[in-house]
């Protein structure tokens, strides 16, 4: 029995360590300098895509930092896709200038809604060189159009800009998020692209062209994480993602708990699907040529189950210690202390990396471990029981894209 539980233990050090060695190894990339884009005249045409769900109360901010966009009015036209809605999300988008888009049948996610946008955009009668896809409680910074006019001509295809909190100092939750969405720009898509790697399409503020739309027919995703699972799409396709960090986003996250569990569990569920779904057709697809890119996509698929793994490995340790009457103190104690320093210690570098460690971050700081921690039930409930339906997430915070401009200045 005790050889066993040693095998065990040693098996799952095994595989977590290198796990940890591939993404630290990558995520060292984030240090190296990134590429810049050359600066174009405005000369594509965008067409912005904003599914919506009862966001009345924050939908007209978004609609108004898109048409204070410091690019031509007559290269962009802004669609809301409003499905679902009990309140006046339609009317408030119309009167702040969008165009609506009826959903002409029910829809039960957001890749549903983009599936039908896209359809009807993608018609001969329209001549848009690229979609821009935001959520509605989002603030766009009025440099975004031009910055993605920037890639787009210099020959991407697809891109995901930088994603910021709108919100990071509401709650220990807000600043939690604020810090994950850091780590995803800087460990993850900054260090990708500068591996020669594709980023990942992160739910919003990301642009995508008509020719890789028309090769894909449409957008065709199936899963709840239609973000993540377009991006395999993509490297099945062969198509990188690009990274452009000046084309910024802010997004509004959850205040509490609840609803953070609420939409983490969406996540996890995806996540879940997208393994059982694409593992198979990454291994099929993968040849000596797209060999780093595809291993990339299959460690990302596995990222819920090594979290899970993590959590199984410490359980071990803790039983194999009270069975052999080693269960002092120290033993039990140090790795969760050691889990929550290094926790803490990536938030902090991460922060000081991209210049936003601040006062008003040490809430978010000291609570990321929880914030990571809480996740691990999410990706367990999931293994056995997943979503297969979008729920509401509550948006209620309107902030308007200039008192965002001061606030990334000031700090």
């Amino acid at each position: 029995m005790e050889k066993l539980i040693h095998l065990i233990i040693t098996t799952l050090s095994l595989i977590l360590t290198l796990y940890s060695i591939y993404y630290v190894g990558y995520a060292l990339f984030a240090f190296k300098r990134e590429k810049k884009y050359q600066i174009h005249i405005p000369n594509k045409k965008f067409a912005i895509v904003i599914a919506a769900r009862n966001e009345s109360l924050v939908i007209a901010d978004l609609i108004n930092s898109l048409h204070d966009q410091y690019y031509p009015k007559t290269l962009y036209d802004i669609y809301v896709i409003p499905n679902n809605c009990t309140d006046n999300t339609a009317q408030v988008a119309k009167d702040a200038g969008a165009i609506i888009l009826d959903c002409q049948y029910p829809v039960h996610s957001k890749g549903e809604v983009l599936r039908h946008a896209f359809d009807l955009l993608m018609s001969s009668k329209y001549d848009y060189d690229a979609f821009c896809v935001f959520d509605a409680d989002n603030v766009v910074d009025l440099n975004f159009l031009q910055e993605m006019n920037n890639a787009l001509n210099d020959n991407v295809k697809i891109a995901q800009g930088y994603r910021e909190a709108k919100n990071p100092y509401d709650s220990w939750i807000t600043g939690s998020y604020h810090i994950y969405f850091m780590i995803m720009n800087q460990f993850i898509n900054r260090a990708k692209t500068n591996a020669g790697l594709s980023a990942y399409l992160s739910g919003t503020g990301f642009m995508i062209s008509l020719d890789v739309l028309k090769r894909s027919n449409g957008w065709r995703t199936i899963t709840l994480s239609e973000d993540t699972e377009y991006s395999l799409i993509s490297m099945l396709a062969d198509q990188k993602i690009a990274w452009v960090p000046k084309a910024i986003t802010y997004d509004e996250q959850p205040l509490d708990l609840k609803q953070s569990m609420i939409q983490r569990a969406r996540w996890s569920s995806g996540a879940i699907q997208l393994l059982v779904i694409y593992y198979k057709k990454l291994y099929d697809r993968l040849n000596l040529n797209n060999f780093r890119q595809l291993i990339d996509g299959f460690m990302s698929l596995i990222a819920p189950t090594i979290q899970l793994l993590s959590i199984i490995q410490l359980l071990v340790i803790t039983i194999f210690a009270y069975i052999y009457n080693d269960a002092n103190l120290p033993t039990l104690v140090l790795p969760i202390f050691m889990s929550y320093v290094t926790t803490t210690i990536i938030a902090i570098i991460v922060l000081a990396s991209q210049d936003k460690l601040n006062k008003h971050c040490l809430l978010g700081i000291f609570s990321f471990w929880f914030f990571v921690l809480s996740w691990t039930p999410l990706n367990l409930i999931s293994l056995f029981k997943r979503q297969t339906q979008w729920y509401q997430i509550n948006h209620c915070r309107s902030v308007k894209s200039e008192k965002l401009v001061v606030r990334r200045q000031d700090i």
